[in-house]
């Protein structure tokens, strides 16, 4: 899944566009941010089962996300690079809180160097 301004970008730079295009993505998407009622939660808990595999891959001009579970379900969708971004932020988010793994640093901050947005 490579980012288009990086490809087009200098070498040295990807990082920090890379990281442009995220933040742009998750600006762009932060409107259909919704919380989700309650009952909505409750009614899926009893359904819920733990992720084993999540596959992407390239559609046409978006991308097939799918999310298979241990217990046999799954789901499936195609979405636009701005909402697979905003859907793996989402899932980074929820693998910080629960403590599975540190945060990595952002492309930019490995660097070293600023990023203006």
């Amino acid at each position: 899944m490579a980012c288009p301004l990086a490809q087009r970008g200098p070498g040295e730079y990807r990082g920090e566009l890379v990281a442009f295009e995220r933040e742009a993505a998750l600006t762009t998407t932060a409107k259909a941010m919704t919380a989700t009622p309650s009952e909505v939660l409750k009614t899926g808990a009893t359904a819920a089962e733990l992720a084993e595999r999540l596959t992407v891959a390239g559609q046409g001009d978006g991308f097939r996300f799918e999310l298979h579970g241990y217990g046999g379900g799954g789901a499936t969708g195609v979405m636009t690079r701005a909402e697979l971004q905003r859907v793996l932020r989402m899932l980074e988010v929820a693998v910080q809180n629960a403590g599975w793994v540190s945060p990595a640093p952002t492309p930019a901050a490995a660097s070293g160097r600023p990023v203006a947005h």
